[in-house]
C-alpha cells in the first residue's frame, strides 16, 4: 500500500510501513520509511535518525539536503523539476488545455444567457452608458463587499 501524503509542510518523524508519496513546497523526513518513496518538493530535508528502506526518488528544483547519518537502503534519485507542476511538460500541456476549454465554456455560456435575457442586457448596457460613474461606484462598493465577507 501507498501512503500520499500532500500539504504545504510536510513532516515525516514516525513509521510509515511501506511506500509513501508526497507532494508540498517544505517535506522534512526524520523517521522511518518501510519501502520507497517519492517527493515532489520544493526544498527536501532529510535529517538522522531517517532510515529509508526503499529507493529516494524526488522532484526538486534543487537537491535534497541529506545530513549524516541518514540511511537510505536503496537508490537516490534527483530529477529536476522546474516548475511547481511540469513533469516533463506533460501536465502544463494538460493545464493549458483545460484553461482553453474552461474559457471556451464560460464564453459559450455569456452568449446563451445574452441571447436568453435580450431586453435585460439591452437595458444593462443603457444603464452603464449614462451612468457610467454611479455604475462603476456601485460595482466597486459590492467589490468590496464581497471580499469583505471572505
Amino acid at each position: 500500500m501507498i501512503l500520499p501524503v500532500y500539504g504545504e509542510e510536510i513532516t515525516i518523524d514516525g513509521e510509515v510501513g511501506g511506500d509513501a508519496t508526497l507532494a508540498g513546497k517544505v517535506v522534512v523526513i526524520s523517521g522511518n520509511i518501510g519501502g520507497d518513496i517519492e517527493i515532489k518538493a520544493d526544498k527536501i530535508l532529510i535529517v538522522p535518525p531517517a532510515h529509508i528502506k526503499g529507493n529516494l526518488k524526488y522532484f526538486s528544483p534543487k537537491n535534497a539536503t541529506i545530513e549524516n547519518g541518514v540511511i537510505i537502503d536503496g537508490e537516490s534519485i534527483w530529477k529536476m523539476r522546474t516548475g511547481p507542476d511540469s513533469e516533463d511538460g506533460q501536465i502544463s500541456i494538460v493545464m493549458v488545455s483545460v484553461k482553453i476549454l474552461l474559457f471556451l465554456m464560460s464564453f459559450l455560456t455569456g452568449l446563451i444567457i445574452i441571447s436568453i435575457f435580450r431586453d435585460h442586457t439591452s437595458e444593462a448596457a443603457l444603464q452603464v452608458r449614462e451612468n457610467f460613474w454611479l455604475v462603476t461606484a456601485s460595482g466597486f462598493l459590492s467589490l468590496i463587499c464581497s471580499r469583505l465577507e471572505r
